[in-house]
């Protein structure tokens, strides 16, 4: 019973100092009663990953989402232990640090997501969407935090190399026209399925085009260029998106 104590009161005290920097009063009191139970599931060094990834997070000026993070960490740890032991904890904390460098709401999601995407790809496909992420988040961090949302689909239906492109393409026009990216993104597979890869970058081009002249112009394309496709075929797309662009030049 008493060594029961001694060894609450020091393992208490250990996590109290990983957080103190960023919390304080009831907030790490809370913190610190809700991650105790961690200490017997992944360690004192399973325990310093998941402080450190929440620190670089509430850098981030998202100090709201660090503590929902270490709050769902005992549950998000539950589930990650169904795939792996507490070295697959550490591994995957480990792949969110370098997105937390850049976006730590991106990195919040990844982590989220990590159970889901370890069922779906295994765990090296989720150090591979992780990797791609790392890069488009140094970019756009809307488009990241998209692609986490459909990376899986997308891997199942063009692989990782068709991921990549995607991810390159979104993240190329997002430099100029975020919401053209974003729909992009939206579409991809389906327009993947009717003209590939290099019709998807041609139909990006000509949407972007349009928004020189008018965003909300460019984004009703962008929706319904499968269906304008279907009816009319790409060379028609084209010739559409011609005459948008005449008329808006003449109006403008």
């Amino acid at each position: 019973m008493v060594w029961k104590s001694v060894k609450r009161a020091i393992g208490v005290r250990k996590i109290r100092e990983l957080l103190k920097e960023y919390y304080e009063g009831e907030v790490l009191d809370k913190l610190v009663a809700e991650l105790y139970p961690l200490l017997d599931r992944i360690g004192y060094e399973g325990l310093e990953k998941v402080a450190g990834l929440c620190s670089q997070v509430a850098k981030d000026h998202s100090g709201r989402t660090a503590v929902n993070l270490l709050e769902q960490s005992p549950e998000l740890i539950d589930r990650l232990l169904k795939y792996g032991d507490k070295e697959l904890v550490m591994k995957v904390y480990g792949l969110c640090s370098p997105v937390a460098r850049y976006s730590g709401g991106t990195a919040a999601r990844l982590l989220e997501q990590s159970p889901e995407l370890i069922d779906r790809v295994g765990y090296e496909g989720l150090e591979k969407v992780a990797g791609i992420c790392s890069q488009v988040v140094q970019e756009d961090s809307f488009v990241a935090a998209r692609l986490l949302v459909m990376g899986p689909e997308l891997i199942d239906r063009v692989g990782y190399e068709g991921l990549k492109k995607v991810a390159c393409l979104c993240t190329r026009v997002a430099n100029d026209r975020r919401f053209i990216a974003a729909g992009l993104l939206e579409l991809s597979l389906e327009l993947i399925d009717r003209v590939g890869y290099e019709g998807l970058e041609k139909i990006a081009g000509l949407c972007s085009e349009v928004a020189n002249y008018n965003g909300k112009t460019a984004v009703r394309l962008l929706g319904m260029s499968p269906e304008l496709i279907d009816r009319v075929g790409y060379d028609a797309l084209e010739t559409v998106v011609g005459l948008c662009n005449q008329v808006a030049q003449e109006d403008g």
